[in-house]
């Protein structure tokens, strides 16, 4: 699993592989706000409480940042890995069958174009039931810089990814890449409890450029979905930054942690497996690009906030 991201189609909630890390993807690129997804905004208050939240996590100069991926059993993962890859030889035909068999979401039926048994894919849709247990698989220290009321961060290597990050508190506004994205709301019970999470709040951007589309006859599009929660209650210290245990977890490494090039430092810690693990903050992205039908990038990139 080391160097594999876990992906969840937006519109399909099934868990995949993706074989590419965030690292090592294109910077994001320009699509033409043609169309966008223009959702009811949530009521104000929840917002303001959003950011708010998020501006006492980020409060601090730099944080550590535990990049983490689902810890699936192997065979699980090599079911995972088969179907991902059949779906990518047949993406266009996926996004097809995905519109005439789902077009507001929800549980595909089997096809044997999967790639794999009926079997085996109603065991990826029991992950809905029984989410697996997040690992981390190395940790990163993201720099803060506050600027007139914008938070922007600076990662390296795998983190890199979050330089595309900004909050304008004085606009209250989340952005990514430059793209604005739109304030859902609060994540619900479901999404909350498989990441040990009290609150979470949700911004989504979906656009597509629709001239182009038409014109070549194939989908130039991104979808960006950001997700800031806030852990469960614990026993913390009065000064504490949210998220911020008091005592370190017990954890046992497992691993030499993924290659972060020759710039990382010598200190990055292993791949840990934390056995009483505390509290953190998520801060999470799932992002994917289309550019004439290809896919430039597709991750779920996932991580915790000490």
């Amino acid at each position: 699993m080391k160097n594999l991201l876990i992906i969840i189609f937006f519109s399909f909630p099934v868990w995949v592989l993706a074989q590419t890390s965030p690292a090592s993807q294109p910077a994001p690129a320009t699509v033409p706000q043609s169309a966008a997804a223009a959702p009811q905004p949530p009521p104000d208050s929840t917002l303001t409480q959003a950011l708010h939240f998020a501006d006492s996590v980020f409060s601090r100069p730099s944080f550590t940042y535990d990049l983490s991926e689902p810890d699936f059993p192997p065979d699980l993962q090599s079911i995972l890995i088969r179907f991902n890859n059949a779906i990518s030889a047949n993406k266009e035909w996926f996004l097809d069958y995905r519109k005439k068999n789902a077009p507001s979401g929800g549980t595909l039926p089997y096809n044997e174009r999967f790639g794999i048994t009926y079997a085996e894919y109603q065991r990826i849709q029991n992950l809905e039931k029984l989410p697996p247990h997040y690992i981390t698989i190395s940790q990163q220290l993201i720099t803060v810089t506050h600027d007139n009321g914008h938070i922007r961060f600076k990662g390296a290597d795998e983190t890199r990814i979050l330089d595309y990050l900004e909050i304008n508190l004085s606009e209250r506004q989340l952005l990514f890449a430059g793209d604005t994205l739109v304030f859902v709301g609060a994540m619900n019970t479901s999404q909350l409890s498989p990441l040990g999470l009290s609150k979470g709040y949700i911004w989504r951007l979906e656009k597509a450029d629709i001239k182009n589309t038409f014109e070549a006859g194939k989908v130039t599009a991104r979808v960006v979905e950001i997700n800031l929660g806030e852990p469960l209650p614990s026993t913390t210290s009065a000064n504490a930054a949210p998220g911020t245990p008091s005592t370190p977890s017990t954890s046992l490494s497992t691993s030499t942690p993924p290659n972060t090039g020759a710039n990382s430092s010598p200190s990055t810690p292993n791949t840990v497996r934390s056995t009483n693990p505390p509290p953190k903050t998520l801060l999470r992205i799932k992002y994917q690009d289309l550019l004439q039908g290809v896919t430039r990038a597709d991750f779920d990139f996932i991580g915790f906030i000490h």
